[in-house]
């Protein structure tokens, strides 16, 4: 068996972003356009990093893959704050295989740790580039109610 990138998914209700009850869909970690929106997401740290510290979004989020023996596992986090390239925020869903962390803990991760990142901005939703790569990968209408609410 390939091993596996649990990606949790993010905003399935069109205009709330609660994760503790978002599906999680499995990836294969050879996966090119996976490892394609983690390379992007990065490029655009930095101007992630203005928009958010701007406070201008209404919420901002990150995506960092937590490790317990073989099993990776990727979870956003959100009350982020930013400071001396760390980023701080909360576990903000239940974890499906690793055991480390708990919904609601504290995680502290360098910036370059990150594999993805979006904000809220009056009703839309900007980056989440592993969503974009999920969207075939979803049912019709899961796809649409994410659809709905992606900026660009």
């Amino acid at each position: 068996m390939k091993p596996l990138w649990v990606i949790l998914l993010l905003c399935l209700g069109a205009t709330v972003c609660s994760r503790a009850d978002d599906p999680v869909i499995m990836v294969d970690k050879d996966d090119a356009a996976m490892k394609a929106a983690f390379a992007k997401a990065r490029s655009e740290t930095d101007a992630f990093i203005a928009i958010m510290q701007s406070g201008a979004p209404s919420s901002c989020s990150i995506k960092v893959g937590i490790t317990d023996h073989d099993q990776v596992e990727y979870f956003w986090l959100d009350n982020l704050t930013y400071a001396g390239g760390v980023f701080s925020g909360t576990i903000d869903n239940d974890p499906e295989l690793v055991k480390n962390v708990k919904m609601g803990q504290k995680v502290s991760v360098k910036k370059e740790e990150i594999f993805d990142w979006l904000y809220m901005k009056d009703g839309k939703m900007y980056g989440n580039y592993t969503v974009r790569v999920l969207l075939p990968k979803m049912s019709k209408e899961d796809a649409d109610k994410i659809k709905a609410v992606l900026a660009d």
